[in-house]
């Protein structure tokens, strides 16, 4: 095949083709700022198809007054790129998306001039950073935790003695009972936090093998039944029959979504429900676990309550960060790094469609 001349165009379809490709989304501007063209990706994070857009100004995909079209508008303007500027988009499903928008003003071409607008979805980039985030914020309480918790078990031990020696004293008043009686039970609250601050610093090296997700996911279910029954709360499971093993510990995956789904279960309203489903990932966020090729199944339990906030949202898997009243803030905490010593990943979001939210979690399974 004969090499293209120097100054040559390329064919357009080519040019499309190229462009057709990229997994960020591509928007070409003509000078009046009416989108021209736009690939796929383009269609996915706006909402909007080709066919409605194109022809329309660029005010349909970046409304005015916003991030992303001050970003273009100053491009298109100035003649000077812009790269990389992060920003979050609404897109027409009024998704917030956090992107990073780059606008490329074109050459001046037979008297015309645009821009190329590239938009990357950060969604996945971000997730994985708060999660990296997490990670340290746990490795520094288990530092923490291991320097202190043996050394705070041993007096508890002997003031949980003495209080229950007092309680059991004979003609002790009603008021020391009482009083003992708190000192109990506060004792043993404490010592279920640094029970749990032992295990953040534990290493992920307990025996690991393909198992059967569904009867651990039954497990917790039936657990929680007492709890279901007193606020009438309704499960379904929506089980992908064809779901492969997945590699782990049957106690740790127990705790894992008896944790999950009890948070689930707590978040509706009485005669809420709460959803179970199984499938395998299509797009598993994460493509490599310890630095091999793996697949993963997703687990996902989804509730019909209000939501996580914006400051939730921000803040989970941060320690001793709780909406519940009763809640010590290391129940997520301790879930995710359960999830990540198996290789897998947690993520938890507001439902796309409909009021709630949904913890996915992902886990590799076994591959033949």
């Amino acid at each position: 095949m004969d090499k293209p001349k120097p100054g040559a165009m390329i064919p357009s379809t080519l040019f499309e083709n190229a462009l057709s490709s990229f997994t960020d989304a591509v928007i070409l501007l003509g000078m009046d700022g009416n989108v021209q063209w736009m690939n796929s990706a383009a269609e996915q994070i706006t909402g909007s198809s080709s066919t409605h857009a194109v022809g329309g100004p660029m005010a349909a995909l970046f409304p005015a007054n916003t991030p992303t079209n001050d970003a273009v508008t100053q491009a298109m303007e100035t003649g000077l790129s812009v790269t990389d500027h992060d920003s979050v988009y609404v897109n027409r499903r009024m998704e917030r998306l956090p992107v990073g928008v780059s606008v490329y003003p074109l050459a001046p071409e037979e008297g015309s001039k645009g821009a190329a607008v590239v938009i990357r979805d950060l969604t996945a980039f971000k997730a994985m950073e708060r999660l990296a985030g997490a990670g340290e914020r746990i490795e520094g309480l288990s530092t923490l935790a291991a320097g202190i918790a043996h050394e705070i078990k041993n007096p508890l031990g002997g003031i949980r003695g003495a209080a229950q020696l007092l309680r059991g004293e004979k003609g002790g008043a009603r008021e020391t009972a009482e009083y003992t009686g708190l000192i109990i039970r506060e004792v043993d609250r404490i010592n279920r936090l640094i029970t749990d601050f032992i295990a953040l610093n534990q290493p992920g090296d307990f025996p690991m093998e393909p198992l059967n997700l569904y009867p651990v996911l039954d497990d917790a279910i039936s657990l929680l039944k007492p709890l279901m029954d007193q606020k009438d709360i309704r499960v379904l499971r929506v089980f992908d029959p064809s779901l492969p093993p997945v590699i782990g510990n049957g106690d740790r995956f127990r705790q894992i979504f008896l944790n999950i789904i009890k948070n689930a279960v707590e978040a509706c309203e009485n005669g809420g429900r709460v959803t179970v489903a199984t499938s395998l990932a299509m797009s598993p966020p994460l493509s490599k676990v310890r630095g091999k090729k793996s697949r993963f199944a997703l687990v996902e339990v989804a509730d019909d309550g209000p939501g996580l906030d914006d400051e939730t949202k921000w803040r989970l898997f941060t320690p001793f960060f709780s909406r519940k009243k009763q809640g010590s803030g290391l129940g997520l905490v301790m879930t995710l790094h359960l999830v990540q010593a198996h290789g897998g990943l947690l993520e938890l979001d507001n439902r796309p469609h409909g009021p709630g939210a949904v913890a996915s979690v992902y886990l590799p399974y076994a591959q033949d």
